[in-house]
C-alpha cells in the first residue's frame, strides 16, 4: 500500500478488511475521498474532482485504488459514473473516518 506499516495490539478480531481501510484512511486524500463518498454516496468523478481541486484523472487515480480494493464501487447512471460505499464496508469504515470539517 504504502510507506507505512500500521501495527495492532492484536490481530484478534480485527479483520484483514478493517486493517485494509484503517491504512486507507490514515492518508488524508484517501480520507477525504471515503468521507465524501460515505456522506455523498452518487457523486461523480467531476464532482469529486471540483471539491478537491483535483485533475479528473489525479482523482479517478485514488478512486481506482479504492474500487480495487473493494471499499467503494461504481455504478452507471445514465451517461454518469457514480461512486458508492461497498454495503459490507459501511459500518467498519465509520471507526476510521475523520470527519471532513477537520480539514
Amino acid at each position: 500500500m504504502g510507506k507505512f506499516i500500521r501495527l495492532f495490539a492484536s490481530s484478534k478480531g480485527i479483520s484483514d478488511k478493517e486493517k485494509l481501510i484503517a491504512s486507507y484512511t490514515s492518508n488524508e486524500k484517501y480520507n477525504r475521498l471515503l468521507s465524501t463518498i460515505f456522506d455523498n454516496a452518487g457523486m461523480t468523478n467531476m464532482e469529486l474532482s471540483r471539491k478537491f481541486k483535483m485533475n479528473k484523472s489525479s482523482t479517478y487515480w485514488y478512486l481506482k485504488k479504492l474500487i480495487d480494493a473493494n471499499i467503494i464501487e461504481c455504478r452507471w447512471d445514465s451517461r454518469y459514473k457514480k461512486y458508492y460505499m461497498c454495503p459490507d464496508v459501511r459500518h467498519i469504515i465509520v471507526k476510521y473516518l475523520i470527519n471532513e470539517s477537520y480539514w
